[in-house]
């Protein structure tokens, strides 16, 4: 696997670097190596040198098996609104590329890339296939993670034929053969019971959303991406005490867990509560955090799971609770002066926001899901910068990653919170949630993100 190596050095200038012959050139003096520094939005003139810039490391264009990748350099201490814009520009730019190339070599990357999974079309003819042969043929075809539930039958036949079919739709297709449903949870693509797997990504939001409330060292512990991995014949219960014993948290409850036998699986890095999460749904259980974070308890999913949102009520508060209604029928909504309440699943909030954004500006409703999967699926493998006003670095990172972003000046400025405020950011093999989570961390500010709109608010107490 190709892997970024952003050092925190100070910025710029960009050079070639061929591994065998060590040989370095300039980027603009290859027609190549310009082509891709103007797709990085990175051949903008150069200001005077600033303090930020006492010292330099180049970026790099690295080849590897006959194709390039980017090793950027990034911005160790930003002290002028060009730092802000340099910085970003080259570390967003780097993700867009590193994403094109397919990391620069796929045999090399055990997963598809965001990109090429949402424009992989598949077709399949299957006849008599059993359900665990069918979906994990495919999967590693794919380069696509998968977990299939332990209450669906493994050997049930498959009777399906799909011809030039998107790859998220083939997989719901497949689910609904089976009396089943697909959920994407980041890169993995769960198949489950559909009363489980609609509730699946809610149960996971709420769980990240606890964890967002914890002191800063046990909430590093919940969001730190891990691979999850187990060999034929392992035991839920197993799995279950040694994600709590490697993370150092007491585990009460598995008692409601009931012996079992799973089938070797294999997941890329995601964070503890998602590995949590999708072993715990198995059960239709989920679990519950100490407030100190040092403790987790297994318990039975609640009968009301709903999620509370608030949105901007418009000229007519009344009107949009009863369009949103129309939208989302199995949510609850409630006007409280200019505001509509919501409460419903995570995916009754991604299509309410779809909608309410301007057609020209925002996918349709019924589009939002495999964008927002897609974004999900993006990993950034380290990035590290020092002292960037907050504010600034949440704008450049939502118009790089092509979000909409939601800042309510007003609430965090009663809160008594400054979006000028330095912080200082440090992620490896990072979500994008991640990396937004990761600039907030000690601001007293909340991201979130539904689909590709970001709100970031001012922290509950």
């Amino acid at each position: 696997m190709v892997v970024l190596k952003d050092r925190l050095k100070n910025n710029l200038p960009f050079s070639a670097v061929h591994p065998e012959g060590h040989r370095e050139a300039r980027l603009g003096k290859s027609a190549q190596f310009s082509e891709l520094a103007r797709c990085l939005g990175l051949t903008e003139k150069q200001p005077a040198a600033s303090p930020a810039r006492a010292s330099r490391r180049p970026s790099r264009l690295a080849l590897k098996n006959g194709k390039w990748f980017f090793v950027p350099s990034l911005v160790a201490r930003v002290r002028t609104p060009w730092d802000v814009v340099a910085w970003a520009a080259v570390v967003v730019g780097s993700f867009c590329l590193v994403e094109g190339l397919a990391l620069a070599e796929g045999a090399e990357n055990p997963w598809a890339t965001a990109q090429q999974l949402s424009n992989q079309r598949i077709g399949v003819t299957w006849s008599d296939t059993p359900l665990r042969s069918a979906i994990e043929g495919l999967a590693q075809a794919q380069r696509v993670a998968v977990l299939i539930d332990r209450r669906l039958d493994p050997g049930r036949s498959i009777e399906l034929v799909l011809t030039d079919t998107p790859l998220e739709e083939a997989f719901s297709k497949i689910a609904q053969a089976v009396d089943a449903r697909c959920c994407w949870v980041g890169p993995v693509a769960y198949f489950g019971p559909a009363p489980s797997a609609s509730r699946l990504r809610t149960v996971i939001e709420r769980r990240r959303l606890d964890a967002r409330k914890l002191p800063s060292k046990a909430r590093s512990v919940f969001f730190a991406s891990k691979s999850l991995h187990w060999e034929d014949f392992a035991t839920p219960r197993d799995l279950l005490q040694q994600l709590a014993d490697q993370n150092g948290l007491r585990l009460s409850g598995l008692g409601r867990v009931p012996h079992d036998l799973w089938a070797a699986v294999d997941l890329p890095p995601l964070p503890l509560f998602e590995r949590l999460s999708l072993i715990a749904i198995q059960f239709d259980l989920t679990f519950r955090i100490s407030p100190e974070g040092d403790a987790i308890a297994l318990v039975p999913l609640p009968d009301d799971l709903g999620i509370v949102r608030s949105y901007p009520g418009g000229a007519d508060p009344q009107a949009t609770a009863k369009r949103f209604a129309a939208l989302a029928p199995d949510a609850r909504t409630k006007v409280v002066g200019d505001k509509v309440y919501v409460k419903g699943l995570l995916e009754d909030h991604e299509r309410l926001a779809g909608r309410r954004s301007a057609p020209s500006l925002r996918p349709s409703a019924d589009q939002q899901p495999a964008q927002a999967t897609a974004l999900d699926r993006l990993r950034i493998d380290k990035m590290a910068v020092a002292n960037v006003p907050v504010g600034p670095l949440l704008e450049h990172l939502a118009k790089r990653f092509q979000l909409q972003l939601d800042i309510d000046r007003e609430a965090i400025r009663q809160a008594g919170v400054s979006l000028d405020q330095l912080v200082s950011v440090n992620v490896k093999d990072a979500t994008v949630d991640d990396l937004f989570n990761a600039v907030v961390h000690d601001t007293k500010l909340q991201y979130s993100r539904h689909g590709t709109e970001v709100e970031i608010r001012p922290a509950d107490d």
